[in-house]
């Protein structure tokens, strides 16, 4: 569920749903649990600047085995040329329920570059190709790197 509240702001909720509770909920995952989030527009694109964006996401343990609640704050930035389109993205969690060797906070950054496949100027099949840098989960552990390609293909409903 989307909802345009104001200019520039996009609420929503979800629920998750899992059709093997017993087989993730040792890692955590369970059907119920309540995700709201909001999505702010700080600028849009312009000729020197990229389009600015934040976003609050919390997720509640209302699931089946669930524990504590989550936080996400997330900074999103996306520059768009000619042909193609660079965008990264910074993001801060906090677990609210973790074990005694798991990190509660957790940092990721994201940058890439996505463009167009057609070159008949259609809009539906999206390459994108990214770089990831996490702290490591676990406490004490080192960082985490990788990287991402992907093919994203939009259909008609």
């Amino acid at each position: 569920l989307l909802y345009g509240a104001a200019r520039g702001l996009e609420t929503g909720a979800a629920l998750r749903y899992v059709t093997r509770p017993g087989r993730n909920a040792g890692r955590g995952i369970s059907s119920g649990d309540l995700f709201i989030h909001a999505l702010y527009a700080i600028c849009p694109e312009s000729a020197s600047w990229p389009e600015l964006s934040v976003r609050a996401d919390v997720q509640f343990p209302t699931g089946l085995d669930s524990k504590g609640t989550d936080l996400h704050l997330t900074a999103l930035a996306t520059r768009s040329f000619d042909a193609f389109r660079l965008h990264a993205n910074f993001r801060f969690t906090h677990l609210g329920a973790t074990g005694p060797t798991e990190r509660s906070e957790r940092y990721e950054g994201v940058g890439g570059i996505d463009f167009l496949t057609s070159r008949q100027g259609l809009t539906d099949t999206l390459l994108l190709a990214d770089v990831v840098v996490r702290t490591n989960p676990i406490v004490g552990g080192r960082g985490c790197a990788g990287r991402e390609a992907d093919q994203i293909h939009m259909t008609d409903s």
